[in-house]
């Protein structure tokens, strides 16, 4: 139950903060809603140090039954296209989805 209603309660924050976004799994285009952050935090890589790379949080859902791979899925968000660097999950149905930029 407070699976669900988490899950629904992610989905609202989505829809209301949320950016139309198109990303490619497996070669097929999803153009979904997600939410698109260009300064994300991704890693500690140093001691008081961390890199920043842009990232997008998506519903599963929204991109069919195949999984989100690093490496050679991507994401076009704001006119800009990335290549997928790391696949986050939540555990919950959602994903976080670190990004580098193809251009």
């Amino acid at each position: 139950m407070a699976r669900g209603l988490f899950q629904g309660a992610a989905r609202a924050v989505g829809r209301a903060l949320g950016e139309e976004a198109t990303v490619t799994v497996g070669g097929v285009a999803y153009t979904l809603t997600g939410v698109f952050d260009e300064t994300g935090t991704r890693e500690e890589v140093g001691v008081g140090l961390v890199d920043v790379a842009p990232q997008i949080s998506i519903s599963l859902a929204d991109v069919g039954d195949g999984p989100v791979e690093a490496g050679t899925d991507t994401v076009t968000a704001r006119g800009v296209d990335y290549l997928v660097e790391t696949v986050t999950p939540d555990g919950l149905g959602h994903v976080r989805l670190t990004l580098s930029s193809l251009a």
